[in-house]
């Protein structure tokens, strides 16, 4: 898979992007990149989005480039949460079927409800 990365500094107007290659045919990954030509500065890099993944922290991370070098190692892992609930309809109605769920986030997910309750 190819992964884009870049890096900005506000304080500098200056940034910069590079691209990667990670391994899809494991269970785990590693890959080194680097982002040349920067000049000394602090620099947020903003991790690449890979859909059912996020980065620990999330969002964007700082890194300092002084006398040249800087160094930032990105972790990220994989979402494996879940939502589950039920919906109930008032009175006597059972008419599930016109019942649409949207979820909405980096993930979205639409559920039309055929029968019944309980949902997954």
């Amino acid at each position: 898979m190819n992964v884009w990365l870049n890096a900005f500094s506000p304080q500098l107007g200056q940034n910069a992007f590079t691209q990667f290659q990670l391994a899809t045919s494991t269970s785990v990954t590693q890959s080194t990149y680097s982002l040349g030509g920067l000049s000394d500065g602090t620099y947020q890099i903003y991790p690449p989005y890979l859909s059912g993944f996020d980065t620990v922290p999330p969002g964007p991370q700082t890194v300092v480039v002084s006398s040249g070098a800087g160094t930032l190692n990105i972790l990220v892992k994989q979402n494996t949460g879940q939502i589950s609930g039920t919906v109930t309809l008032p009175g006597a109605n059972n008419d599930y079927n016109l019942v649409h769920l949207s979820l909405q986030g980096p993930v979205s997910k639409e559920v039309d409800l055929t029968s019944g309750p309980g949902i997954r």
